[in-house]
């Protein structure tokens, strides 16, 4: 699974490069960055699921309180990266404004 989702993402961003003439070792570079970016939330999602399960199947507080932690960790991570996005493409408008 995962070498045919590398295989994917490598003719992708080579058929990508060849269109946008970008070539292909940043497109694939973006690839990844976007891989790496969304990776930890879905972690954190994963471990949130995997405590709250193990919470509610032996009903513990403790096991229940890490998995809020874990969802805790999610939302913030979700609200950072929002925030970021949110300013850079502010910061990107506001630079092309002024430029012209």
């Amino acid at each position: 699974m995962l070498f045919a989702t590398l295989s994917f993402i490598v003719n992708s961003s080579d058929r990508l490069s060849q269109a946008s003439g970008i070539p292909a070792v940043f497109t694939g570079m973006e690839c990844l960055l976007i891989a790496v970016i969304f990776f930890f939330p879905i972690l954190f999602e994963y471990k949130f699921s995997v405590y709250a399960k193990r919470s509610i199947q032996n009903s513990r507080s403790a096991e229940f309180a890490a998995a809020l932690r874990y969802l805790r960790k999610h939302y913030m991570y979700v609200a950072v990266l929002t925030s970021v996005v949110i300013v850079g493409s502010v910061a990107v408008s506001m630079y092309f404004a002024v430029s012209r």
